[in-house]
């Protein structure tokens, strides 16, 4: 069995650094997170590695999604100061929205990407392993 040296759970969702060096925030069902519980995590998150940084792969269940203050922080780059890139899987045609809006508007300081195929985004967070070698 693999030691956990990072495991947060909040409200909306929880946090844990898996084996293969990825961050995994695995978000809430219908539900709306808010920049309060985003600062909250970030700095629990802090608090544990450091100033280590790892890709982040986010996994939206359906229905849930970031509210406004929340993509405006998180797309600071002081926001995530841990995170080496992020990608997103989502699974519904709201979260769609909500992402391209992100992705347009906020732009996003650090690497970032929308998929709906976990096994895609895990493939590209992977490479920003190459990429600090």
């Amino acid at each position: 069995m693999t030691e956990v040296i990072l495991d947060v759970k909040l409200k909306s969702y929880s946090v844990f650094l898996r084996e293969d060096g990825i961050i995994q925030v695995d978000i809430e069902p219908i539900t709306e997170v808010t920049i309060e519980e985003v600062i909250q995590g970030t700095n629990e998150v802090m608090n544990i590695v450091g100033i280590n940084k790892y890709p982040v792969l986010f996994l939206a269940k359906e229905f849930s999604v970031p509210s406004k203050e929340s993509r405006e922080y998180l797309a600071k780059k002081e926001a995530l100061p841990y995170s080496l890139a992020d990608a997103y899987v989502i699974c519904s045609f709201p979260q769609k929205l909500v992402a391209n809006f992100y992705l347009r508007i906020n732009k996003p300081a650090r690497p970032t990407r929308i998929f709906t195929d976990k096994n895609e985004a895990i493939k590209w967070l992977k490479t920003f392993f190459e990429a600090t070698i």
